[in-house]
């Protein structure tokens, strides 16, 4: 099948891009996270952002277990085995 003129072909993903992006993405997180962990030692503060550090922390976490799954998926992509 024909292309349609003056359409341009889709370049393949730069997964070393995606992959910088994930991880500025989980230094903004990790930063706000230690902030606000930081905070909640201030005394009367604490109770009232304790569950804003827990959800952070379950955030990171998740961002870093996704940025980790897509890191080895990429690997065995580039190494020709199955995702």
């Amino acid at each position: 099948m024909a292309r349609a003129a003056g359409k341009k072909a889709l370049k393949p993903p730069d997964f070393d891009e995606i992959l910088g992006h994930c991880s500025e993405t989980l230094a903004s997180v990790e930063c706000a996270h230690s902030g606000v962990d930081a905070a909640q030692e201030t005394a009367g503060v604490g109770r009232a952002i304790g569950a804003a550090v827990l959800t952070l922390e379950r955030g990171v976490t998740e961002l870093l277990r996704s940025y980790t799954e897509l890191d080895h998926s990429i690997q065995r992509h580039r190494e020709g085995g199955a995702s």
